[in-house]
């Protein structure tokens, strides 16, 4: 009987949550210095694509591309002249939405 209870536990651990599909989180950095004002058109993109539970925003210091504002990180990408537009196709595609 314990063997049994052992299996189902050992079953329930490490194959149910494998049957979940969901996302990992990721974050989008943005340039402090230079992008600011990016962060709630950010917001508004994470928010209309329902993926506030996936994609978190992190203020950093300095991406070193300020003539590209605004600037991003994400995935180890820097995107400069970041737009609205732009932020929805790049988490959209990579989400696959």
């Amino acid at each position: 009987m314990k063997k049994i209870l052992f299996l189902f536990v050992l079953g329930v651990f490490f194959f149910v949550p494998s049957l979940s599909v969901q996302a990992a989180e990721e974050f989008l950095y943005i340039c402090g210095p230079c992008s600011r004002n990016f962060v709630p058109i950010a917001e508004d993109v994470i928010q209309e694509l329902a993926l506030e539970d996936n994609v978190h925003i992190k203020l950093v210091s300095c991406l070193g591309a300020c003539t590209a504002s605004p600037v991003v990180e994400f995935k180890g990408e820097i995107y400069g002249h970041m737009t609205k537009e732009k932020l929805f196709a790049l988490l959209r595609s990579y989400f696959t939405l």
